[in-house]
């Protein structure tokens, strides 16, 4: 697949110019949408004032992540905050899994125990394999969910911050979920009971 993108040609004639995923990411590179020096001095994202936002602590296959952001899009969240240590949004890999939905939804990166400390008003939930069990419990009506890396889980630094955990029932074998797969397990929840 590819991008289009009119480049000038002679005098007022425009012509079509297809670029790569890889070209389309470094062009955005190049204006500064993916430096990461930058995000640390931003504002904090902000949190949609009836809704959830869904938080990435250190997802590092790019897979995943444009998976997530695929379904977040899907669901119709717009808004996604990441550790600084997740897979960059601008990955050739994350922009080709999303499937086009990196044009609608926001990847936010901050510094997490300073961005969850400023909205502690807010239900902040983490995943666990030893939480309350998803089906069980009384849905907020806003809050934050906190997703961990994929082999290591939510860092141990932001336990201070979490309020409560949740999980997704296990009925088999498997040893474990997948991030995007999960993600999309909480997203349906949150919806059919929103």
């Amino acid at each position: 697949g590819c991008l289009l993108r009119w480049s000038p040609g002679g005098r007022d004639r425009r012509r079509r110019r297809c670029l790569t995923i890889e070209e389309a990411c470094r062009t955005r590179r190049r204006h500064g949408c993916a430096d990461r020096e930058r995000h640390g001095n931003r504002p904090p994202a902000p949190v949609a004032p009836d809704d959830f936002v869904f938080v990435l602590d250190g997802i590092q296959d790019p897979g995943n992540l444009g998976t997530i952001i695929r379904t977040a899009d899907w669901f119709g969240f717009k808004l996604i905050v990441c550790s600084p240590d997740t897979v960059d949004f601008y990955n050739p890999k994350v922009i080709q899994a999303s499937m086009g939905s990196f044009l609608r939804v926001t990847c936010h990166y901050v510094d997490l125990p300073e961005y969850l400390s400023t909205y502690n008003s807010l239900p902040i939930i983490g995943t666990s394999a030893s939480g309350k069990i998803l089906d069980q419990v009384i849905l907020p009506k806003k809050g934050m969910i906190i997703l961990g890396n994929e082999g290591q889980g939510i860092r141990p630094d932001l336990a201070n911050c979490i309020q409560d955990y949740w999980k997704i029932p296990k009925y088999g074998h498997a040893e474990s979920l997948n991030v995007g797969v999960a993600f999309g397990i909480f997203c349906e929840k949150i919806r059919s009971l929103s």
